[in-house]
């Protein structure tokens, strides 16, 4: 009787250990433990990896794999669009030429006729940036 109680407490502990890998259920018998500061419930400690099948850990490595392609893909169209953005007046998003530019005090870089329109057409803010509102001069 003592070896079907054994192997009914490890099933449940397997599956306690699925349920907070997969589905980040933390297992309830360890909710009730007083907690210390020294002390914090691993339900993987009871984890033996052998029990899991390298087809199974090969899934999950594949699939980490992918996160991070996935991650490096979004990093560099980021990269990209933060270029391109370098490279277009934030104003009316056309490509700003070589020596057709504006540069405030600020810093923020804008195309020579979003810079005169703004001075010429805004009678009380043509003296501040279209971005970020300081003083041009």
């Amino acid at each position: 009787m003592d070896d079907i109680d054994e192997y009914i407490a490890e099933l449940k502990a397997k599956q306690e250990i699925k349920d907070y890998i997969e589905h980040n259920i933390y297992p309830e018998r360890l909710l009730s433990k007083p907690s210390c500061i020294a002390y914090k419930p691993d339900p993987l400690r009871e984890l033996n990896l052998m029990d899991y099948s390298n087809e199974n850990i090969s899934d999950h490595i594949r699939e980490l794999k992918t996160c991070i392609e996935t991650c490096k893909h979004v990093e560099n169209s980021i990269e990209t669009i933060e270029i391109q953005q370098k490279e277009s007046c934030p104003i009316c998003l056309e490509v700003i030429k070589s020596i057709d530019y504006f540069v405030p005090m600020c810093g923020h870089k804008i195309c020579r006729c979003c810079a005169m329109s703004n001075l010429f057409n805004n009678k009380h803010t043509g003296t501040l940036c279209s971005l970020c509102r300081e003083k041009i001069f």
